[in-house]
């Protein structure tokens, strides 16, 4: 019996469909709105390598206007956009929502970001108890711990700061046997992400240099809205916000891990040294994990054919795979993915996203994005 062949392919920038003028046997005819949907769910909706992450975060800005966030609330509302998508890629994020005065506009912020990524990256860990905690298994890992009310979690905090901060957390406990009490030690898994809100009741929980605290303002009645009204604009409705979210949930769970160098970084973490901060690891750690965040989806992938069969008919990708190599005998086995650099476009949207949060300077920032494009434009 002859083998698969193995064919090793580069992924493509192109997308083809053959058509056929007549439908016979199992030839598929597709018209020309067909062929525009499937190119559509093929290439990336948001720009090619190098710009699709402009195209992304302009259009997420553009979805939190149109749901009712106001502009005093965008940057927040885009760092609290990019902690799920983070953790996704391998560097999980955490952060908290200031909004002692008003927990209304927080809540519904945290309420559009979660409405922007797939429902099933979230858990809402609101009443959770230690043991619920420990008896999970690996059901928090690689999740958002979603927590609306610190207060209802207040036992645990440690364990969850533990979790949220390191990636585990242990607990001893005395337990009884036929041999008599015992000590016994119970774990909880990560990684995780974190987003909270930080209420009145609660202040000063979940207080840790790696949870970000972003300070959220209800503008209502002045600057537009952070309530939930039905829409921010009339001229878009309901049902095409809904479309461009489920368009864009589909497109982040394209993605996943990638390794990313960062140029200069000894010079960046040097010169953030020298402003002598403190917690200067967590701190720059903060900005590696931003940073490399933003590389990956600055560079989106192709979504392969399988994937592509797999979606159309509801099925898992693994399926579509078996499929395809039983009906052509051939295994189409994509190159290792190349490992990506940080450029211009990655440091100017960490400026943007933590300038204030963080110690960087915007000094230290412009003279690395200036070597940055003086690097690239001699390597053209």
């Amino acid at each position: 019996m002859n083998e698969p062949k193995v064919i090793e392919q580069e992924q493509s920038t192109e997308f083809s469909l053959p058509v056929k003028a007549q439908n016979t046997g199992y030839n598929l005819v597709f018209n020309d709105e067909q062929q525009y949907s499937l190119a559509q769910l093929y290439q990336s909706p948001y720009g090619e390598s190098g710009s699709a992450l402009d195209g992304l975060l302009q259009h997420v800005e553009a979805l939190m206007k149109q749901i009712g966030v106001s502009a005093s609330n965008l940057r927040p509302g885009m760092l609290a956009f990019l902690m799920p998508i983070s953790l996704k890629l391998g560097y999980p994020l955490a952060f908290m929502f200031n909004a002692k005065d008003s927990t209304a506009a927080a809540d519904h912020l945290l309420s559009t970001c979660m409405r922007l990524a797939p429902k099933e990256w979230f858990v809402d860990i609101s009443h959770l108890k230690e043991e619920a905690l420990y008896n999970s298994g690996e059901f928090f890992s690689n999740k958002v711990l979603v927590c609306r009310n610190p207060v209802t979690v207040k036992k645990i905090e440690p364990d969850l700061l533990n979790l949220i901060v390191n990636g585990y957390s242990t607990r001893q406990a005395l337990s009884k046997s036929k041999y008599g009490a015992e000590t016994r030690e119970y774990h909880v898994k990560g990684p995780v992400g974190f987003i909270g809100i930080e209420t009145e009741a609660g202040c000063g929980m979940f207080n840790h240099p790696a949870i970000l605290r972003l300070k959220v303002v209800d503008n209502h009645g002045r600057e537009g809205t952070d309530h939930d009204l039905p829409l921010a604009s009339g001229r878009v409705s309901e049902n095409s916000i809904d479309f461009e979210i489920a368009k864009l949930t589909e497109y982040l769970s394209r993605f996943g891990p990638r390794k990313v160098t960062i140029p200069f970084q000894p010079r960046l973490f040097e010169a953030i040294l020298r402003k002598r901060p403190a917690d200067y690891r967590v701190k720059t750690n903060i900005i590696k994990k931003t940073l490399s965040s933003c590389t990956i989806l600055n560079d989106p992938p192709q979504i392969s054919g399988a994937q592509l069969m797999a979606k159309l008919y509801n099925s898992r990708v693994e399926c579509a795979e078996d499929w395809l190599i039983g009906r052509s005998r051939t295994t189409v086995r994509a190159l290792p993915e190349p490992e990506l650099c940080s450029g211009e476009t990655e440091y100017r949207v960490l400026k943007n996203l933590l300038d204030g949060l963080l110690p960087v300077k915007d000094s230290i920032l412009s003279v690395l994005e200036i070597v940055v494009v003086k690097r690239k434009r001699t390597q053209v």
